[in-house]
C-alpha cells in the first residue's frame, strides 16, 4: 500500500470516528493590558492564541528586537496558550512598539501594541556651562530632551534683571538648537534653555557665551 492510500484511509477513519486531523496555524488575539501603565508601577501585558494546533510557541519583540528576561522585564506562561510580558517598574525608557509572535508547526501570527508612558522630560543634549566664540564666526548650541509627550525647548537670555525670550537678528533658534549666524561682542552674556513637555518638573540649563576678539599684532 502506498503512502497516499494510507493517508486516505486515515482521513476516512477519522471522519467516521468523529476525530479530525487538524493542521491549523495559530491566530493571535489582541494584546491586552491588565491596567493602565503608570511610570514606576508594574505593567502586565497578555498575549493569547484564539486558535491553532498545539504546541504553541511565543516570542516577544520590542521595536522588532527580541525581548529577553532582564532586571525589569520577565516573560511568563501562567495560562495555557498564552504568554505574559511583565515590566517592573515601567518607565518612559520602555516606550515603543511591542509585538507578540505565536507559532506552531503550521505557521505563525502576531499582534502588536504601542506602549507610551507619560513622564517628565529627561536630558538628551544638555548645554555646557560656557562657550568661547571668536568674533565674526558662526556657532551653535544644542539643547534637547526626550520623553512622552514630546519635549520642546525654549531659549532665553538674561537681560537686565530677568530672563527674557531670546529674540535677536543674528541668532536663529529651533526646537533643539540655537545658531549664532555671526558672533559679535554684543552677543556675550548669560543664556538659558528650558525643556518641557507639560509634565513637571521642567529641565533648565544656563550657560555663558563669551565672544573673543582677536588682537591685531
Amino acid at each position: 500500500m502506498n503512502t497516499s492510500s494510507l493517508y486516505s484511509i486515515i482521513i476516512i477513519t477519522s471522519l467516521l470516528t468523529g476525530h479530525c486531523i487538524c493542521q491549523n496555524a495559530p491566530r493571535a488575539g489582541q494584546i491586552s493590558s491588565m491596567s493602565k501603565p503608570k511610570e514606576g508601577g508594574v505593567a502586565t501585558f497578555a498575549c493569547s492564541a484564539e486558535s491553532g494546533d498545539r504546541p504553541l510557541y511565543f516570542k516577544w519583540f520590542k521595536d522588532m528586537e527580541p525581548i529577553e528576561n532582564s532586571d525589569t522585564i520577565r516573560i511568563e506562561s501562567l495560562i495555557r496558550d498564552s504568554s505574559m510580558l511583565i515590566i517592573d517598574p515601567i518607565t518612559v525608557k520602555h516606550n515603543g512598539n511591542y509585538t507578540c509572535v505565536i507559532s506552531n508547526n503550521f505557521g505563525k501570527d502576531s499582534s502588536s501594541i504601542q506602549i507610551s508612558i507619560e513622564g517628565p522630560p529627561r536630558w538628551k543634549n544638555k548645554p555646557s556651562q560656557s562657550y568661547k566664540v571668536r568674533s565674526n564666526s558662526a556657532f551653535n548650541v544644542s539643547c534637547s530632551g526626550e520623553g512622552f509627550p514630546q519635549t520642546r525647548s525654549e531659549w532665553k537670555k538674561f537681560t537686565g534683571t530677568s530672563w527674557e525670550p531670546l529674540n535677536h537678528d543674528l541668532i536663529k533658534t529651533t526646537q533643539n538648537e540655537m545658531y549664532i549666524v555671526k558672533s559679535t561682542k554684543l552677543l556675550s552674556g548669560r543664556y538659558g534653555c528650558e525643556v518641557s513637555n507639560g509634565i513637571e518638573p521642567k529641565l533648565w540649563s544656563e550657560f555663558e557665551i563669551i565672544i573673543t576678539v582677536l588682537s591685531r599684532s
